[in-house]
């Protein structure tokens, strides 16, 4: 059972409130009191019953974890433990067709991207590319007609390519968007679905002193 505490929960209201967003991203980096301190990122997404889903990483145990007040207070699960995957561990989003949230995430037990949805009631899961070191740097959208969109990074010793998955024909196909043997191209990957359902994603490009590309 996850539980957030009251300042968290005030702090995370009061974000969602005043960038008028309904969907947080809950991330953990080193600092505060006690050693670590809360990033609040918001994703591009909008629940339409008004309820706030939150998608987090557990940096001391390492573990995938979701909350929600849809029920009208807050209930938590922990998902699975996903090794030592880090703060560029995971996103979320909601669909617009289920009203559900999904969440990709790297698993970093087995190098791979997997992805979950929740049906409402029940968790599945799928392995979305599982080929080399792939994962990291995830970021999911969907379009109208409720297909996810993920762009990530696949990690070499020389190069971090940027990466693309899509269900979007009934069952995950993956693409490599840019990829080369020596260039770090594929890192704080971030992806949006536009009205005309085209897909835009924006990256890192180390060897462009660090700008991004569309």
């Amino acid at each position: 059972m996850l539980e957030l505490t009251d300042a968290a929960v005030s702090q995370a209201i009061k974000r969602t409130e005043s960038e008028g967003r309904d969907t947080i991203r809950v991330g953990v980096t080193a600092g505060g009191c006690v050693g670590f301190e809360y990033l609040f990122e918001f994703d591009d997404v909008i629940d339409s019953s008004d309820h706030i889903h939150v998608a987090m990483y557990d940096a001391t145990l390492d573990d995938l974890h979701y909350a929600t007040d849809s029920s009208g207070t807050w209930v938590g699960s922990n998902l699975k433990n996903i090794f030592n995957a880090g703060g560029m561990a995971l996103d979320i989003a909601v669909s617009p067709i289920t009203d559900e949230p999904g969440i990709s995430y790297f698993n970093a037990h087995s190098d791979d991207l997997e992805y979950k949805v929740y049906d409402g009631s029940s968790w599945s899961t799928e392995v979305i590319h599982f080929s080399g070191s792939v994962g990291r740097y995830n970021s999911l959208a969907y379009d109208s007609q409720g297909s996810a969109h993920i762009s990530y990074e696949m990690n070499g010793a020389a190069f971090d390519d940027l990466w693309y998955a899509t269900d979007a024909t009934g069952s995950w196909v993956t693409e490599g968007i840019y990829v080369h043997p020596t260039e770090r191209t594929g890192l704080d990957t971030a992806i949006t679905v536009d009205v005309n359902d085209d897909i835009h994603i924006a990256h890192r490009n180390t060897v462009n002193s660090g700008n991004l590309y569309h």
